[in-house]
């Protein structure tokens, strides 16, 4: 009696799909940056727009493309930074992507040896 083969649900599978599925892509980013200073506090405001390619092919041969546009402030005061930024990403006939970044900065002292 043979032994039994094991089988593996395709969902588990990972074989590389073939080279045809991918292609190099463009992606096109702009956008501005105005620092305003109110006090001693620095304020950037910035916007942008941007266009993705993605590197798969759909099965139907059609090539996805995402636009979207950015909105971002922050705050810097001595050595603490905060920022923020929404970002709206839309894809054809697809999703509608919504997020909103957050970043902390504290620049510390440099360590000198004695």
């Amino acid at each position: 009696m043979a032994a039994p083969v094991p089988v593996v649900p395709a969902r588990f599978r990972t074989a590389a799909p073939p080279r045809s599925c991918q292609r190099n892509t463009v992606q096109v980013h702009a956008g501005a940056e105005h620092a305003a200073r109110v006090k001693s506090v620095r304020v950037p405001l910035r916007a942008g727009v941007f266009r993705d390619e993605s590197m798969a092919i759909d099965s139907d041969g059609e090539v996805r493309h995402a636009w979207g546009f950015t909105v971002g402030a922050g705050v810097r005061w001595r050595q603490l930074a905060l920022d923020g930024a929404w970002v709206r990403s839309l894809a054809t006939n697809r999703y509608q992507r919504d997020t909103f970044r957050t970043s902390l900065r504290v620049e510390l002292p440099e360590w000198r040896r004695p």
